[in-house]
């Protein structure tokens, strides 16, 4: 004899909530595993932003020490290392009369080559002469350089110099001070070195010496590295 459940019995209860219990179990467990993923989801995203903070604060410091290198270069640019108040009050000077000046006295026999710069309220003259030249007329030849540069700046004489106030005072501050190279070859004499300080017409000359050898290497040393 088949035993028939009817609608409604206890057996069919029973299934009921069995398949019910399923369905909470697993309706847990998806929100569990929901929610699992969610938080490695934040971590995710909050390790992202931490790796974004950090690239925005590397490029600002990047951003900054490239705008301070700059400033720093920007700021050697007209005169090299920074002098502060030794440049200031200083009477223009308008290098372009250098090259005129070197072409000129290149014509002169006597002389290979002129090169002539300045540095702050220095201005240098190197000059290289042909073998045999001797010392007076490098010395001379010299002293005219510098007397067509401080004639073709322009400048009324200082008061009781024979030089333009460019090499004299001016508002009774002294201005450029000059410095002399003169080079050969197989010369006892030479190199010679010259210095006129602004307060002074006079320029004053020292010849090379044997005694003395280790300072002229120094000095040309330093002058070669400059130029």
């Amino acid at each position: 004899m088949v035993k028939i459940n009817k609608p409604g019995s206890n057996e069919d209860k029973l299934e009921l909530d069995e398949i019910k219990e399923e369905k909470e179990i697993d309706g847990v467990t998806t929100l569990k595993l929901d929610a699992d993923k969610e938080e490695k989801m934040k971590l995710k995203n909050m390790r992202k932003n931490d790796l974004k903070k950090i690239g925005v604060v590397v490029l600002v410091i990047m951003v900054v020490i490239v705008a301070f290198a700059a400033w720093l270069i920007g700021s050697g640019k007209n005169d090299g290392p920074v002098y502060g108040d030794r440049c200031a009050s200083l009477v223009s000077l308008d290098t372009a009369i250098f090259d005129s000046v070197e072409t000129a006295m290149e014509e002169d026999v006597s002389i290979n080559d002129v090169a002539i710069s300045v540095d702050c309220r220095i201005i240098k003259i190197n000059i290289d002469f042909v073998e045999g030249t001797v010392k007076d007329t490098a010395t001379s030849l010299a002293k005219q350089t510098l007397v067509m540069i401080d004639d073709a700046a322009g400048y009324e004489a200082a008061d009781g110099s024979s030089w333009s106030v460019l090499l004299g005072e001016y508002d009774g501050r002294g201005q450029y001070n000059v410095d002399f190279m003169l080079t050969t070859t197989n010369s006892e004499d030479f190199p010679i070195f010259g210095t006129k300080m602004p307060k002074l017409d006079a320029i004053s000359w020292t010849y090379a010496s044997v005694k003395d050898q280790a300072t002229t290497d120094d000095v040309l040393t330093d002058a070669t590295n400059e130029q």
